[in-house]
C-alpha cells in the first residue's frame, strides 16, 4: 500500500532514477489527495510513512529535517516553510543528479529551475531598475539562469571566456598569490573568512573585468549583506529596520561599483563579449559573477585554512588535490539547490531489491538538493564525518562516490566557473603548503551541527613563512 503511494523505507539502495511528467490524476489519487487535504490521514500511517513535516521558520530550523533525513536514510523528506510551501529534501546522489539533469519539456520550461527568481529578482530590481519595471521585462533583460535561453547563454559565455583567457588567468592568480601570502604572513593572525573573500573577489574583478584598482574590503561586506538578504528572500523572512538600512547602504555601494565597471568597460573585460548586450544585461552579469564567484570559493578557502591549521601533516603540497576534494565533500560551498515543477512531476526510483518507489511533486512544491547529505552518507563513505583525504586513493569506490556528488550543481545549470574555482584554490594551497605554515588559533569547531556553517564563522589562523632549507 505505502509503495503504491510513493512512501516507503529506502533501506534498499537505489539503482535507477527517472523523472517524467505526471499523467492526469486517477480516481484513487484524487480521493487520496482529498483525504490528505482534509487532514484525515491517520497519525499512525504518517509515522509509518515517515513523512512527519517540519515547519521551517528560520535557518536554524533547517538543521532538523536535514538531520532527520540523514538519520533515517530518507530519499525524499518533506518539510514546510513558514508560508506553508512544501519542499522535499533530496538526500540520495542518484536522485539529486537526475533532478538537476532533468531538462525542460515545453517552451516555458517544465521546471522553474531554482529559487533564482525569488532570490535574485528583488535584488536586481533594487540595484538597477525602477519599482514599476514589470517582472517579464526584468527577467528578459538579465543574463539570468532561471530561463532556458539565459541559462545556455550564461554558461556558454563564462566557459568560453575562461577558456580563452587561460594565460591571463594563470598570470593573474600567480600575481595575486605572490601579493597576498606575504601580506597574510605579516599579520599576527588573519580573519580567514575576510581574507578568503578579499582574495576571491580580487580574482573575479581582475580576471573578468580587468580591474585591480577596486577596494575590496567594503565591497565584500556589501556583498555579504546582499547575500544575507537574498537568503531571507528564499525563507520569506522580512528584514528588521536595522537590516533594511544596512541592505540599502550595501545596494548603494554595489550599484556604484558596478556602474563604474560598466562605464569604464575594458577591452579585456568579459563585458566586451556582450557586444549586443544592453547596459542592464552587463550590470546584471557583473553582479551575478561577483555573487557566484566570491562567496562560494571563499567559503572553501576559509574552511581549508582552518582545517589545515589544525594538523601540520595535512600541509603537504603533494596531497593538495585530495585535500581539496575532501574539503569539498565535507564543506560544500553550495549547500542548497532548488527545483520547482510547473506541472505535476513523478520521481520514480528503482531499488536494488527490484521494488519501485514513486513520488509526485506538484506545482508549488519544490525539490531541494542538499549535496552534504550524500557526502555524509555512511553507505557511500566510511566514517563519513572524518576528514580523510586518503580515502580516495585507498578506496576506489569512495572516489567513484565522490564523482557522483552534485557539489557544483548539475544538468544545464552545472557551475560554469567550477574549473576556475578549483584551479584558484589549488594554486593557493599548493603555494601555502610549499612555502608557509598554517596554525589555527580558533574556533574549535567551524560548523554548526554537521551541515550548515554558522553565519560569520571564520577561521582565525596564523601564517608564517618557512625558513629556507
Amino acid at each position: 500500500m505505502l509503495g503504491l503511494l510513493g512512501i516507503r523505507d529506502t533501506s534498499s539502495p537505489i539503482t535507477e532514477v527517472k523523472l517524467e511528467k505526471a499523467p492526469p490524476a486517477g480516481l484513487f489519487e484524487k480521493a487520496w489527495s482529498y483525504v490528505a487535504v482534509l487532514g484525515k490521514i491517520p497519525d499512525a500511517l504518517l509515522n509509518t510513512a515517515r513523512i512527519t513535516r517540519t515547519v521551517i521558520a528560520n535557518k536554524a530550523d533547517l538543521l532538523e529535517p536535514f538531520k532527520h533525513s540523514m538519520r533515517r536514510s530518507e530519499t525524499l523528506y518533506p518539510f514546510t516553510t513558514v508560508d506553508g510551501t512544501t519542499n522535499y529534501i533530496v538526500a540520495h546522489p542518484k536522485v539529486a543528479a537526475a533532478v538537476l539533469a532533468f531538462f525542460r519539456h515545453d517552451p516555458n520550461g517544465m521546471m522553474i529551475d531554482t529559487e533564482n527568481t525569488h532570490a535574485f529578482a528583488p535584488v536586481l530590481r533594487a540595484l538597477f531598475c525602477d519599482e514599476g519595471t514589470p517582472e517579464e521585462e526584468l527577467t528578459e533583460s538579465f543574463i539570468f539562469t532561471a530561463t532556458p535561453i539565459h541559462a545556455k547563454q550564461y554558461h556558454s559565455l563564462i566557459v568560453s571566456y575562461i577558456t580563452n583567457a587561460k594565460d591571463e588567468r594563470d598570470s593573474l592568480i600567480f600575481d595575486l598569490i605572490e601579493e597576498t601570502l606575504p601580506t597574510w604572513a605579516r599579520e599576527a593572525s588573519i580573519d580567514g573568512r575576510k581574507a578568503s573573500r578579499n582574495f576571491a573577489m580580487k580574482v573575479i574583478l581582475g580576471l573578468f573585468f580587468n580591474r585591480r584598482d577596486i577596494e575590496t574590503d567594503r565591497l565584500q561586506e556589501a556583498l555579504d549583506c546582499i547575500v544575507h538578504r537574498m537568503t531571507n528572500n528564499i525563507l520569506r523572512s522580512p528584514p528588521s529596520p536595522a537590516e533594511m538600512a544596512a541592505y540599502q547602504e550595501a545596494l548603494a555601494l554595489m550599484r556604484t561599483t558596478i556602474e563604474l565597471i560598466v562605464a569604464e568597460e575594458d577591452s579585456l573585460s568579459i563585458l566586451a563579449e556582450l557586444a549586443d548586450g544592453t547596459p542592464l544585461q552587463k550590470k546584471s552579469l557583473a553582479f551575478i559573477l561577483l555573487f557566484a564567484g566570491v562567496d562560494t570559493t571563499a567559503t572553501l578557502i576559509n574552511y581549508l585554512l582552518w582545517k589545515l591549521g589544525t594538523d601540520e601533516a595535512l600541509q603537504n603540497p603533494e596531497r593538495t588535490k585530495e585535500i581539496i576534494q575532501e574539503g569539498l565533500r565535507l564543506h560544500s560551498p553550495g549547500p542548497l539547490v532548488g527545483r520547482y515543477p510547473r506541472e505535476p512531476l513523478i520521481v520514480q526510483m528503482k531499488h536494488e531489491d527490484g521494488t519501485m518507489t514513486k513520488q509526485t511533486i506538484h506545482p508549488g512544491e519544490g525539490l531541494v538538493v542538499v549535496p552534504k547529505l550524500a557526502a555524509l552518507n555512511p553507505r557511500l563513505f566510511h566514517d563519513p564525518t572524518l576528514f580523510n583525504p586518503s580515502r580516495y586513493t585507498s578506496h576506489p569506490e569512495e572516489a567513484r562516490a565522490f564523482s557522483g556528488l552534485t557539489l557544483f550543481g548539475g544538468g544545464p545549470h552545472l557551475c560554469p566557473g567550477r574549473q576556475l574555482a578549483l584551479y584558484e584554490v589549488e594554486q593557493l594551497f599548493l603555494r601555502l603548503a610549499t612555502d608557509y605554515r598554517i596554525k589555527t588559533n580558533g574556533p574549535d569547531e567551524l560548523t554548526s551541527g554537521s551541515l550548515i556553517i554558522r553565519k560569520g564563522a571564520s577561521a582565525n589562523v596564523t601564517i608564517t613563512r618557512k625558513s629556507p632549507a
